[in-house]
């Protein structure tokens, strides 16, 4: 959520930029929006962190290596958690508290892309 309002703001103020400069609007903004988006979270989540992920002392890693997962399983998870978005608000919701039953403790992006999140106490890390 911390990195939707930070790609989001950042996406707003670059969109109001460009609509300045070359008074372009409507779709070319959003495709450039999600653009943004979606090569933030691909690297975010494949280089083990976005900016919320440091804030909070979240890592994303790979579930087999336990190193970061790089960028095609950080495209996974980016784009299930989207399609998940895009189901009115309960994909989301589902694939979220999805990891309240895994034993695990991911959720369905997770899954698909062979990711779990770790918290990171000083020098060790935590499921």
């Amino acid at each position: 959520m911390i990195d939707g309002l930070g790609v989001s703001f950042t996406a707003l103020v670059m969109t109001a930029i460009i609509e300045v400069i070359f008074s372009r609007n409507g779709f070319d903004l959003y495709l450039f929006q999600s653009v943004i988006a979606f090569g933030y979270l691909t690297w975010g989540y494949g280089s083990g962190q976005t900016i919320a992920c440091k804030m909070l002392k979240l890592h994303v890693v790979n579930q087999q290596t336990g190193l970061a997962p790089g960028s095609k399983k950080g495209a996974v998870r980016t784009i299930v958690q989207i399609l998940a978005g895009f189901m009115l608000g309960v994909g989301a919701l589902v694939d979220d508290l999805w990891m309240l039953r895994n034993p695990r403790r991911q959720t369905i992006h997770d899954i698909a892309a062979g990711t779990q999140v770790l918290y990171r106490r000083r020098n060790a890390f935590q499921e």
